[in-house]
């Protein structure tokens, strides 16, 4: 069992690693991808996401060992070097750490460990659907697409402040649409 200066040093490599990451997003491309690692793990913090997207940029559905068995029936694959990400350690307050803290909260964060997740290209078993499945299956062809965007704009245009409106792209100068604040107007290219 590695020591408590051994867990230290671990725990600074993962957050410079997480740091050096980050840095390399001033390239356009690699905000692009992080932008995508970002939109896959919605659920996770930024904090998580950072450190997976160090550890795995190419990282699609993470999820901890278990819950591929039981939630995906997926195992992970023999071999496979897991992605740690914290996660808040709960403790239950006594009344006299409650006056201290002064809450009524019967629960509070102490601290963090890192846990291990498994990524799904690391992971054998049952397909796990995704939006782009979604996507394929049910807007492939053309009319889906037009009436799933008609009642978006109609529902945008009535019940909400925007308003959307089509022009042509050539007035657009290039651009395929834009938003313009002052008015609450989104703009998109009709073509």
């Amino acid at each position: 069992m590695p020591n408590k200066a051994d867990v230290k040093a671990w725990k600074a490599q993962l957050v410079a690693q997480a740091e050096q990451q980050i840095l390399k997003l001033t390239d356009s491309d690699q905000f692009k991808k992080y932008l995508n690692t970002l939109a896959k793990f919605h659920h996770y913090s930024v904090r998580n996401i950072d450190l997976i997207y160090a550890q795995n940029p190419q990282a699609t559905q993470v999820a901890g060992f278990k819950q591929w068995q039981t939630a995906f029936n997926r195992t992970v694959n023999k071999g496979a070097k897991s992605i740690r990400i914290a996660a808040p350690i709960i403790k239950k307050l006594t009344p006299a750490e409650q006056k201290h803290l002064d809450t009524t909260d019967e629960r509070a964060i102490v601290g963090y460990r890192y846990l291990p997740v498994f990524d799904v290209a690391q992971t054998s078993g049952e397909p796990v659907l995704s939006a782009k499945d979604f996507v394929k299956e049910n807007l492939a062809d053309h009319q889906n697409v037009t009436s799933l965007y008609n009642a978006f704009k109609d529902y945008l245009n009535q019940q909400t402040d925007l308003k959307v409106s089509e022009v042509p792209l050539a007035t657009l100068n290039g651009a395929k649409g834009y938003f313009q604040p002052s008015t609450n107007e989104i703009v998109i290219g009709g073509d």
